[in-house]
């Protein structure tokens, strides 16, 4: 494979791309390869004025840490084995709310509410006069709804942010919007500046220490939520 042909200027991207498509591609069509390709030369585009190291590791996380599964079309469900009704899509795919909830669930998880009362589903906080009680076990269905109805209800204080109102969302979800409307990231969305990844990725502290989770997942959003 030629790699200069990938992308010339870019040769850190061009060595990351053919190591990714030799070790992970395998079985995808050439059009679908393409379309990763694409994807990554979009993203990187987006972070000019960052290192390279960050740039393969906004597009590591954002287009192959998180692939949607999506069910096939009416007429392969039918006729494919159960373990084929499924089929890997790049998360990039996805309406921008999609990639929002698919990204939020994956890092909070199903909480068990005996261990983490008051929070319970996709960490949604007890509110006075809800049903719900510790040791309430809540099914992926019931959580999916209600983490959906919630994240709405975040990204809906920010629909004056307009494109920026799921990304501001998607945060607000885990440090809420008190904190939010606080911080830097939030003053330079209203300014218009949009150079904001060191102002997003900074959330990424618990309990006053730097978490390697966080910051992954603070990178994640940025990828994927964030539309120059």
């Amino acid at each position: 494979m030629d790699k200069s042909a990938l992308y010339p200027n870019h040769k850190d991207l061009n060595d990351f791309l053919c190591q990714r498509e030799q070790c992970q591609t395998k079985g995808l069509s050439n059009a679908e390869c393409s379309q990763e390709r694409r994807e990554a030369h979009h993203l990187m585009s987006l972070y000019p004025k960052q290192t390279t190291k960050s740039k393969l590791l906004i597009l590591f996380v954002a287009l192959f840490s998180i692939v949607g599964t999506m069910p096939g079309n009416a007429a392969s469900q039918r006729t494919a084995p159960a373990r084929e009704q499924k089929t890997k899509r790049s998360i990039m795919e996805l309406p921008i709310f999609e990639r929002a909830v698919l990204i939020i669930k994956k890092f909070e998880t199903l909480h068990d509410s005996r261990r983490h009362w008051p929070y319970l589903g996709y960490g949604h906080r007890k509110l006075p006069g809800e049903k719900y009680f510790r040791g309430y076990k809540m099914s992926e269905r019931e959580a999916d709804a209600l983490f959906r109805k919630d994240l709405r209800k975040f990204c809906a204080l920010y629909h004056d942010f307009g494109k920026d109102s799921i990304l501001l969302g998607a945060l607000a979800y885990n440090i809420g919007p008190g904190a939010e409307n606080k911080s830097s990231i939030y003053k330079k969305l209203k300014s218009g500046n949009r150079n904001i990844f060191k102002a997003y990725t900074s959330h990424c502290h618990y309990k006053g220490k730097w978490h390697k989770g966080l910051y992954n997942r603070r990178l994640m959003e940025l990828a994927a939520l964030f539309i120059p």
